[in-house]
């Protein structure tokens, strides 16, 4: 059973065991059978008596150590736990079992994303390769890793691992992306230098990405045109 007052500002409710329902007068108590009853009358969990708000001032100075320095915000709120990092957006539940569920952010654009009382809403989907736990630490800890794992495998696809089918696959994009990368720096610098040097147009053979995609490195397509240049130059002082 859960209570709540009646006349109270911060629209909070309790479980019956909780320390504050002592100071409810049993006049101005409102009870109810289970949380979606609370919340549908507009109440929200209060984080003394919530099992979640409880692992969580237990377990509140190790997961501000972890997340210190990170850009990771943790935040209580009507029985949950979110936490925001630069990249995604993830919370921290309880299921029927009284253990802890984490549920990651659904990939949406800010325009299409419900606010209610100047937060967004988002859509989760839950993290099933994490499994249930009874520690928050766990699941930050995770999050931490994943969001960094996904900011590194943009800059460095190499450094990424490969065991299961999932990360060969992302492995495989990445590469992609940064062997693109490369051939459209390759090919804007040589751009510039055509541009630049006009009258090299016509005698200075300027590899495109095409080329590149076909066998020769973008390494080689530079030294190409750096020596075509310097036979020019050769020449023009010969004459």
């Amino acid at each position: 059973m859960f209570v709540a007052s009646d006349t109270g500002k911060r629209k909070m409710f309790h479980i019956n065991t909780c320390g504050h329902v002592r100071n409810i007068r049993p006049e101005y108590r409102v009870w109810f059978s289970d949380e979606d009853d609370a919340r549908s009358a507009g109440y929200t969990f209060c984080s003394c008596c919530s099992p979640v708000g409880k692992a969580y001032r237990k377990e509140k100075a190790a997961i501000d150590k972890a997340v210190s320095g990170k850009g990771v915000k943790v935040t209580y709120y009507d029985g949950v736990l979110y936490v925001d990092t630069m990249i995604d957006t993830w919370k921290i539940t309880r299921n029927s079992k009284r253990r802890l569920t984490l549920w990651h952010g659904n990939t949406e654009s800010y325009e299409k994303c419900r606010k209610e009382n100047g937060r967004i809403i988002h859509k989760y989907h839950p993290q099933k390769d994490t499994g249930s736990s009874t520690s928050i630490l766990y699941f930050v800890k995770y999050i931490i890793r994943h969001d960094m794992w996904r900011s590194e495998k943009a800059s460095d696809y190499k450094a990424l691992p490969k065991n299961t089918k999932r990360q060969r696959k992302a492995y495989r994009e990445n590469k992609r992306k940064a062997e693109g990368r490369a051939e459209r720096t390759v090919f804007n610098l040589l751009e510039r230098l055509n541009c630049e040097e006009p009258y090299m147009q016509e005698k200075i053979e300027y590899v495109t990405p095409s080329d590149i995609r076909k066998g020769q490195s973008g390494r080689k397509a530079m030294n190409k045109n750096r020596d075509e240049k310097r036979r020019q130059k050769r020449d023009r002082s010969g004459d």
